[in-house]
Protein backbone atom coordinates (compact mmCIF):
# COMPACT_ATOMS: atom_id res chain seq x y z
CA UNK A 1 0.00 0.00 0.00
CA UNK A 2 1.06 3.73 -0.75
CA UNK A 3 -0.21 6.45 1.09
CA UNK A 4 -0.40 9.68 -1.22
CA UNK A 5 -0.64 12.90 0.77
CA UNK A 6 -1.14 15.93 -1.48
CA UNK A 7 -3.07 13.70 -3.80
CA UNK A 8 -5.58 15.68 -4.86
CA UNK A 9 -3.82 18.73 -6.63
CA UNK A 10 -2.90 18.68 -10.19
CA UNK A 11 0.68 16.94 -9.77
CA UNK A 12 -0.80 14.38 -7.41
CA UNK A 13 -3.41 13.37 -8.93
CA UNK A 14 -1.16 12.30 -12.06
CA UNK A 15 0.92 10.42 -9.55
CA UNK A 16 -1.58 8.85 -8.37
CA UNK A 17 -2.98 7.46 -11.84
CA UNK A 18 0.04 6.26 -12.76
CA UNK A 19 0.35 4.32 -9.42
CA UNK A 20 -2.72 3.01 -10.15
CA UNK A 21 -1.63 2.15 -13.80
CA UNK A 22 0.55 0.02 -12.43
CA UNK A 23 -1.10 -2.02 -10.04
CA UNK A 24 -0.55 -0.41 -6.86
CA UNK A 25 -2.91 -0.09 -3.83
CA UNK A 26 -3.21 3.70 -3.01
CA UNK A 27 -4.63 5.45 -0.55
CA UNK A 28 -4.99 9.41 -0.45
CA UNK A 29 -4.98 11.70 2.85
CA UNK A 30 -7.30 14.06 1.68
CA UNK A 31 -9.55 16.52 4.03
CA UNK A 32 -12.59 15.07 2.29
CA UNK A 33 -13.30 12.16 -0.17
CA UNK A 34 -15.02 14.51 -3.22
CA UNK A 35 -11.41 16.06 -3.15
CA UNK A 36 -9.95 12.87 -4.51
CA UNK A 37 -13.11 11.16 -6.01
CA UNK A 38 -11.01 11.14 -9.70
CA UNK A 39 -8.17 8.55 -8.32
CA UNK A 40 -11.39 6.66 -6.04
CA UNK A 41 -13.13 6.40 -9.77
CA UNK A 42 -9.64 4.24 -10.69
CA UNK A 43 -9.55 2.07 -7.29
CA UNK A 44 -8.05 4.51 -4.77
CA UNK A 45 -8.56 4.50 -1.35
CA UNK A 46 -9.10 7.37 0.51
CA UNK A 47 -8.73 8.80 4.27
CA UNK A 48 -10.43 11.91 5.50
CA UNK A 49 -7.62 13.80 7.28
CA UNK A 50 -4.84 16.78 7.83
CA UNK A 51 -0.98 16.87 8.51
CA UNK A 52 -2.42 18.47 11.81
CA UNK A 53 -4.62 15.59 13.12
CA UNK A 54 -2.58 12.63 14.32
CA UNK A 55 -5.39 10.34 14.76
CA UNK A 56 -6.16 10.82 10.82
CA UNK A 57 -2.27 10.42 10.45
CA UNK A 58 -2.67 7.11 12.76
CA UNK A 59 -5.52 5.77 10.51
CA UNK A 60 -3.86 6.97 7.04
CA UNK A 61 -0.04 5.26 7.51
CA UNK A 62 -1.49 1.97 8.94
CA UNK A 63 -0.56 -0.94 6.74
CA UNK A 64 1.71 1.54 4.22
CA UNK A 65 4.86 0.41 3.11
CA UNK A 66 5.86 3.64 1.33
CA UNK A 67 4.74 7.29 1.73
CA UNK A 68 4.95 9.79 -1.39
CA UNK A 69 4.58 13.30 -0.74
CA UNK A 70 4.21 16.45 -3.39
CA UNK A 71 5.86 19.00 -1.05
CA UNK A 72 9.58 18.66 -0.61
CA UNK A 73 12.54 18.93 1.57
CA UNK A 74 16.40 18.61 1.23
CA UNK A 75 17.72 21.64 1.00
CA UNK A 76 19.08 22.17 4.66
CA UNK A 77 22.73 22.20 4.93
CA UNK A 78 24.13 18.91 7.09
CA UNK A 79 28.39 17.48 7.59
CA UNK A 80 28.42 14.11 6.05
CA UNK A 81 31.47 12.26 6.46
CA UNK A 82 32.78 9.22 4.53
CA UNK A 83 32.22 5.84 7.03
CA UNK A 84 35.99 5.55 6.14
CA UNK A 85 36.85 9.20 7.86
CA UNK A 86 34.83 8.05 10.79
CA UNK A 87 36.92 4.81 10.73
CA UNK A 88 40.35 6.33 10.87
CA UNK A 89 39.31 8.98 13.30
CA UNK A 90 38.21 6.03 15.83
CA UNK A 91 42.45 4.69 15.28
CA UNK A 92 43.54 8.18 15.58
CA UNK A 93 41.79 8.33 19.28
CA UNK A 94 42.73 5.07 20.70
CA UNK A 95 46.64 5.31 18.88
CA UNK A 96 47.59 8.74 18.71
CA UNK A 97 49.51 10.36 21.71
CA UNK A 98 48.32 14.07 20.66
CA UNK A 99 44.72 12.55 21.02
CA UNK A 100 44.81 10.40 24.38
CA UNK A 101 42.38 12.25 26.78
CA UNK A 102 40.80 14.26 24.55
CA UNK A 103 37.36 14.51 23.00
CA UNK A 104 38.09 14.88 19.27
CA UNK A 105 35.07 16.74 17.44
CA UNK A 106 34.94 14.83 13.92
CA UNK A 107 33.21 15.89 10.49
CA UNK A 108 33.42 15.88 6.97
CA UNK A 109 35.11 18.34 5.05
CA UNK A 110 32.09 20.10 3.47
CA UNK A 111 28.73 21.16 4.72
CA UNK A 112 25.79 19.83 1.82
CA UNK A 113 21.73 19.66 1.74
CA UNK A 114 20.67 16.29 0.39
CA UNK A 115 20.14 17.08 -2.80
CA UNK A 116 23.40 18.68 -4.05
CA UNK A 117 24.14 14.52 -2.58
CA UNK A 118 22.01 13.56 -5.03
CA UNK A 119 23.19 15.82 -7.61
CA UNK A 120 26.51 14.58 -7.24
CA UNK A 121 25.61 11.14 -8.18
CA UNK A 122 23.64 12.22 -10.96
CA UNK A 123 26.35 14.03 -12.75
CA UNK A 124 28.58 11.03 -11.59
CA UNK A 125 26.19 8.29 -12.68
CA UNK A 126 25.43 9.72 -16.03
CA UNK A 127 21.52 9.45 -15.01
CA UNK A 128 18.96 11.32 -13.04
CA UNK A 129 18.92 9.86 -9.47
CA UNK A 130 15.18 8.86 -7.99
CA UNK A 131 14.22 11.26 -5.68
CA UNK A 132 11.74 11.21 -2.73
CA UNK A 133 10.66 14.00 -0.26
CA UNK A 134 8.84 13.95 2.77
CA UNK A 135 7.47 17.39 4.14
CA UNK A 136 9.22 18.10 7.91
CA UNK A 137 5.70 18.28 9.20
CA UNK A 138 4.95 15.13 8.24
CA UNK A 139 8.08 13.68 8.72
CA UNK A 140 7.78 14.30 12.56
CA UNK A 141 4.06 13.41 12.37
CA UNK A 142 4.50 10.03 10.74
CA UNK A 143 7.50 9.29 13.21
CA UNK A 144 5.74 9.99 16.58
CA UNK A 145 2.76 7.54 15.07
CA UNK A 146 5.04 4.98 14.05
CA UNK A 147 7.26 4.83 17.70
CA UNK A 148 4.97 2.37 19.39
CA UNK A 149 4.42 -0.01 16.49
CA UNK A 150 7.67 0.36 14.60
CA UNK A 151 10.70 1.79 17.04
CA UNK A 152 13.59 1.75 14.70
CA UNK A 153 11.42 3.38 11.99
CA UNK A 154 10.54 5.98 14.42
CA UNK A 155 13.50 7.01 16.02
CA UNK A 156 15.14 6.84 12.22
CA UNK A 157 12.69 9.20 11.06
CA UNK A 158 12.91 11.30 14.07
CA UNK A 159 16.64 11.56 13.73
CA UNK A 160 15.76 12.96 9.98
CA UNK A 161 13.69 15.44 11.40
CA UNK A 162 16.35 16.61 13.68
CA UNK A 163 18.85 16.47 10.54
CA UNK A 164 16.31 18.32 8.86
CA UNK A 165 15.83 21.58 10.93
CA UNK A 166 18.73 21.73 13.52
CA UNK A 167 22.29 23.30 13.06
CA UNK A 168 24.41 20.41 11.53
CA UNK A 169 26.97 21.93 9.58
CA UNK A 170 30.89 21.46 11.41
CA UNK A 171 34.04 22.95 10.96
CA UNK A 172 36.71 20.08 9.71
CA UNK A 173 39.96 22.58 9.61
CA UNK A 174 40.85 22.71 13.52
CA UNK A 175 40.61 19.02 13.24
CA UNK A 176 42.52 18.55 9.96
CA UNK A 177 45.20 20.92 11.43
CA UNK A 178 45.67 18.98 14.63
CA UNK A 179 45.81 16.15 13.05
CA UNK A 180 46.98 16.25 8.83
CA UNK A 181 45.36 14.07 6.61
CA UNK A 182 42.95 14.51 3.22
CA UNK A 183 39.16 14.09 4.03
CA UNK A 184 37.07 12.12 1.47
CA UNK A 185 34.87 14.92 -0.50
CA UNK A 186 31.51 14.33 -1.84
CA UNK A 187 32.90 14.21 -5.30
CA UNK A 188 35.18 11.43 -4.78
CA UNK A 189 33.04 9.18 -3.21
CA UNK A 190 30.46 9.54 -6.34
CA UNK A 191 33.21 8.51 -8.54
CA UNK A 192 34.12 5.55 -6.90
CA UNK A 193 30.50 4.34 -6.14
CA UNK A 194 28.98 5.05 -9.53
CA UNK A 195 32.31 3.55 -10.90
CA UNK A 196 32.00 0.06 -8.61
CA UNK A 197 27.68 0.15 -9.27
CA UNK A 198 28.94 0.01 -13.54
CA UNK A 199 31.59 -2.43 -12.79
CA UNK A 200 29.55 -4.75 -10.54
CA UNK A 201 32.82 -4.76 -8.09
CA UNK A 202 33.03 -4.74 -4.12
CA UNK A 203 31.98 -1.26 -3.73
CA UNK A 204 28.40 -1.70 -5.69
CA UNK A 205 27.89 -4.75 -3.49
CA UNK A 206 28.17 -2.12 -0.53
CA UNK A 207 25.95 0.41 -1.39
CA UNK A 208 23.27 -2.00 -2.73
CA UNK A 209 23.41 -3.62 0.99
CA UNK A 210 23.59 0.03 2.54
CA UNK A 211 20.94 1.38 0.20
Amino acid sequence: MVLLVGGTGRLGTRVGRRLLAEGRRVRVLARSAAKAEDLVRLGAEVVAGDLRDRASLERAIRGVARIVTIPGLGDHPIDLMAIDDVAHDVLLALDHPEARDRTLEVGGPENLTLNQVADAFERHADRPARRRYLPLRLLRAVGACALPFAPDLGRALATAACRCSSHQAFDAAPLVAAFPRRLTRLADLARRDTGALRRGGPSARRVNREA
